[in-house]
């Protein structure tokens, strides 16, 4: 599903969603923010998260540092931006963060690929969500809990 014209300029943004792959992905997205040169997007590489900003001043990832998404098991994987910090959580905990900020973006929100058509996950997704505020660790955990 694609939503047009997504604004965030705000403070942070945080993507959630619980996930489920049955096999290793080829840097497929959960959700991608794109527009106007700019995007941010929460994917999954082999079995391992990832977070991708494109901005002005070029393209940043961050990976997970440590353990992987097992197959068939569900996991809360999240996205925290604000415009000085990317960290990605998986199961409440922080496994990768870098000190590069988002830039304001004016696009689409575009959930299991991208909005040119591409990125496809293959696996399921339940209770997505998008918040125009960086989520505290805390919060994330609370929501791992209640469903784990």
């Amino acid at each position: 599903p694609v939503a047009s014209a997504l604004w965030f300029p705000g403070p942070g943004i945080t993507v959630s969603s619980w996930l489920r792959i049955y096999q290793a992905q080829q840097d497929a997205f959960v959700a991608a923010i794109e527009g106007q040169g700019a995007a941010l997007a929460l994917g999954v590489r082999g079995q391992q998260l990832f977070a991708r900003v494109t901005g002005p001043a070029g393209t940043a990832e961050v990976t997970q540092a440590t353990g992987s998404l097992a197959s068939g098991t569900w996991h809360h994987v999240a996205l925290r931006a604000t415009d000085s910090q990317v960290t990605l959580l998986l199961d409440g905990a922080e496994v990768g963060t870098t000190a590069t900020g988002i830039p304001a973006i004016n696009g689409t929100l575009t959930i299991g690929g991208s909005a040119s058509g591409t990125n496809f996950l293959t696996g399921e997704l339940d209770e997505f969500q998008v918040a125009a505020a960086p989520r505290p660790t805390e919060w994330l955990l609370a929501a791992a809990r209640s469903q784990g």
